[in-house]
């Protein structure tokens, strides 16, 4: 299964990889075959709206071992391509707009 998310940004940080992106809802290859449908396009323009960060994005913290899910966040902006670092316990995230979040485990 792929992730209902376009990812943007990712990074390895021990046995959790973080994600982050905007929402997918349209499996592209389908699409392509009927584009004559008005609800395809409309959902496709919906997807195109997404990736110009209408809805802001989404984070996941993904287990590396199995792939599960083990958290979701909903981000105000989109992420910076490729703008995630972890460092010294704490993931941080360049977004589209310029700013810069910082994230830590919980408890500190």
């Amino acid at each position: 299964d792929e992730p209902p998310l376009q990812v943007k940004a990712m990074v390895l940080a021990g046995g959790t990889l973080f994600v982050a992106g905007p929402p997918d809802i349209v499996d592209e290859e389908k699409a392509f075959f009927a584009l004559d449908e008005e609800a395809v396009r409309q959902k496709l323009a919906e997807q195109s709206e997404l990736i110009r960060g209408k809805e802001g994005a989404l984070l996941w913290a993904v287990s590396a071992k199995n792939g599960k899910k083990l958290s979701e966040y909903k981000l105000d902006s989109l992420p910076a391509w490729d703008g995630m670092i972890v460092s010294g316990g704490r993931l941080y995230l360049a977004t589209a707009t310029g700013e810069v979040a910082c994230y830590s485990g919980k408890g500190e």
